[in-house]
């Protein structure tokens, strides 16, 4: 293989294979082939440039990418390869402390704690300082340090800022928890290497004398401290960074895109090499793409190119609310799979992970299998699955798992071994579990005072109607939120108060679909939404996931949705550097399309359980999707499914980069349902909940078409147009 480099690779790639300068900087866009170019150079100064293999480090992100670094280079140069130091920039520092750590006090006795153990230290040094849990959750400390433990103030013995109520003294108990147990934590791992590296020297020569030649994945994702690492082992050595500036989307967990940007700054004798040839996607995709990065000013700046001649296809679709948002997608990818049966490769992109709800329940109603990729499927979401607990109890007081699922969160004191024995009280008795709490007996005195808040709760619910208040007095009766707070750090906290809002929003969209629903009906739909046709593996499957967690992938069709103000670009993206970001991530999610794009904008979206209005994206029209100049007018298909947003944007708009093959972008398409597309007087239709059913009669008086309908389970009801499906 590397004696045919020039055959095998393109004029880029090999320039920064076979390069001697000692500072490489590699920008590699997406689909580029970054990790061919690292495995290749790697062989090439083994075989080559008889560089050592021991001499040799390379590092990534994950133990996933260390380990697919590994079976290349094997398949390049054999066993050679098991004499590299590959691995993540956690593992490579353990090792530099196991062996050396002894140099700033560390011995052999000295192991890595884990996450849970560290909360537990953290809460107990918060009780015995007689600090508010509440108000100043442990999780909010244990954060807290971890950033701190990422500066260089934490290597030069520096104490925390008190930005926390004595976060000092906190952090101060804590390492001394740690040192008296022999423990180091997550985030010491390189912060302790450099401060070793700082202290002594002698150590540092040491391992600038092993690792005379470096390679960096993923450069663009590195933070301050692990930049750091990397300069004072790198100092007078070769050094080869591989990275994109305009895939940099982890900012918020501390990665500095100054790092890439500013490389010819820290290092001497840079070369820079771009690689823009794109092996995935066709050159439409790629231009669009190109068109919205090159807005953002913090980049070193490039233009990907496909090498591949694909008749790529885009569509851009605003519909009038989430819900036929979510019905467009799954018709167009109905449409996708009767063409492409034995090759499912769809992807559905999303800004947060709320966002999937509607597409899950799309997805089961059309019995489409379907898999949430980084996350889980929405109504198994701990958070979600604790409010519709106390739901499930309030409908069905015998319901065992809900009930000791609601007991216990939030904590109440109560323990298994006493639930346990109101359950089988219960079962004994024919009595059901909330009586059973009262005439069981098993509940102590110090318990009744939790348990009257608990049986109160359930009392209250009766007086409430709507299930959206239902659900709105149980998350503010047992102070849900907050509890989220105190046992959450606050990025996990806050998606999880996002769900919560889209449950309430679920709660709201459903009373509105359907006169006189009830709260069997509405838990019935979240029990068929949860179990249906999620697959067990990821082959034929259509894929849900945030745009964060689709970094690195790619798919034949993918959908980038929710393109509106406030959604993508984020409402908190309120400064220059965020809002760059924001770009970044639509770069990122425009680019893991291979033939076909799909941009899809609700004109209105329920939004914690208001319906509210968003111009659309930005982004959208920095791609040039919806200027007034790339609006094809033939495509209008109806009037109540365009308008003009007074911003050159269309609610049924093409951009210039649509298909040339006409099907894909076919008038016979479904928007929603038009008028020539709806039903009829004694269609046959079906709903998630109440089964097969016939038409009775339509309204169509107001903004959303009604249909009345004679199910065979449940009898008459009258539901949205866009809720029922065609038998």
């Amino acid at each position: 293989m590397l004696d045919n480099l020039e055959e095998e690779l393109n004029k880029e790639q090999y320039d920064a294979v076979v390069s001697k300068n000692r500072s490489l900087l590699i920008i590699a866009g997406a689909g580029t082939g970054k990790t061919r170019v690292i495995t290749y150079r790697i062989a090439y100064l083994i075989k080559k440039y008889d560089v050592r293999p021991g001499n040799i480090l390379a590092v990534t992100f994950t133990n996933k990418a260390a380990s697919e670094m590994k079976s290349r280079l094997y398949s390049l140069i054999g066993g050679l390869s098991t004499a590299l130091h590959i691995g993540t920039f956690h593992s490579i520092c353990l090792n530099i402390l196991k062996t050396d750590g002894h140099f700033i006090g560390m011995d052999d006795s000295y192991s890595v704690i884990d996450q849970d153990d560290r909360l537990v230290i953290i809460k107990r040094i918060v009780k015995d300082l007689g600090i508010d849990d509440k108000r100043y959750p442990p999780r909010k400390y244990l954060h807290s340090i971890s950033e701190f433990k990422n500066t260089i103030g934490y290597v030069n013995y520096n104490k925390p800022s008190e930005t926390m109520l004595k976060l000092s003294l906190v952090f101060d108990r804590y390492q001394e928890q740690l040192n008296s147990s022999r423990f180091i934590d997550f985030d010491d791992m390189l912060s302790l290497v450099v401060r070793m590296f700082y202290k002594d020297s002698s150590v540092l020569e040491k391992y600038r004398e092993i690792y005379k030649h470096i390679l960096v994945d993923e450069y663009q994702d590195t933070n301050k401290i692990q930049s750091t690492f990397l300069s004072l082992i790198g100092n007078g050595n070769n050094i080869c960074v591989v990275g994109d500036d305009d895939q940099s989307i982890y900012g918020w967990r501390g990665a500095e895109i100054a790092n890439i940007l500013n490389f010819d700054k820290e290092y001497e004798d840079v070369k820079e090499i771009k690689l823009v040839e794109n092996y995935r996607a066709g050159q439409k995709i790629l231009d669009i793409a190109n068109n919205v990065i090159e807005y953002n000013i913090n980049r070193r700046g490039k233009k990907l190119v496909s090498a591949k001649e694909i008749e790529a296809e885009i569509r851009y679709e605003t519909l009038s609310n989430e819900s036929l948002e979510s019905n467009f997608i799954i018709e167009e990818i109905k449409s996708i799979i009767s063409k492409d049966r034995d090759d499912v490769d769809i992807a559905i992109l999303y800004r947060k992970n709320s966002q999937s709800r509607n597409f899950e329940i799309s997805l089961n109603r059309a019995g489409i299998q379907h898999k949430v990729i980084g996350a889980t499927s929405f109504y198994q979401r701990k958070e979600v699955k604790d409010i519709l607990s106390y739901l499930r109890v309030y409908e069905n007081r015998f319901d065992i798992l809900s009930f000791r699922r609601s007991l216990k969160i939030p904590t109440r004191g109560i323990g298994d071994g006493t639930i346990d024995k109101v359950i089988l009280y219960s079962q004994t008795n024919g009595v059901d579990l909330l009586h059973s709490l009262v005439d069981s007996g098993f509940v102590s005195k110090k318990q009744q005072v939790e348990i009257d808040k608990y049986l109160q709760l359930f009392i209250k619910l009766d007086s409430i109607v709507s299930i959206r208040d239902k659900i709105n007095y149980i998350v503010e009766n047992i102070d849900y939120l907050l509890y989220l707070r105190q046992y959450d750090d606050i990025d996990t906290a806050n998606k999880r108060v996002d769900n919560i809002a889209e449950l309430y929003s679920a709660a709201v969209a459903f009373e509105e679909s359907v006169e006189g629903v009830n709260l069997r009906d509405f838990l019935s739909s979240t029990s068929l939404t949860s179990s249906a046709t999620e697959a067990e593996d990821f082959t034929n499957t259509v894929k849900l996931m945030t745009i964060h967690a689709s970094k690195g992938l790619e798919f034949d069709t993918v959908f980038v949705t929710g393109l509106e103000e406030g959604l993508f670009p984020s409402s908190q993206s309120s400064d220059d550097g965020d809002i760059e970001e924001e770009r970044r991530l639509c770069y990122v999610a425009l680019t893991r399309a291979k033939r076909r794009l799909y941009l899809t904008s609700a004109r209105e979206r329920l939004t914690y359980g208001k319906r509210s209005r968003s111009p659309s994206s930005i982004f959208l029209r920095e791609m040039g999707m919806v200027s007034s100049k790339s609006i094809d007018k033939s495509y209008r298909l109806r009037s109540d499914n365009y308008s003009d947003d007074g911003d050159g944007s269309s609610s049924n708009s093409y951009g210039s980069y649509g298909s040339q093959s006409g099907s894909f972008l076919g008038s016979d398409s479904l928007l929603s349902k038009s008028v020539s597309d709806s039903f009829s007087v004694a269609d046959k239709v079906s709903h998630t909940v109440f089964g097969d059913g016939v038409v009775l009669s339509i309204d169509r008086s107001g903004e959303s078409e009604k249909i009345l309908v004679h199910f065979k389970s449940s009898g008459q009801k009258k539901i949205l147009s866009s809720f029922l499906d065609r038998r």
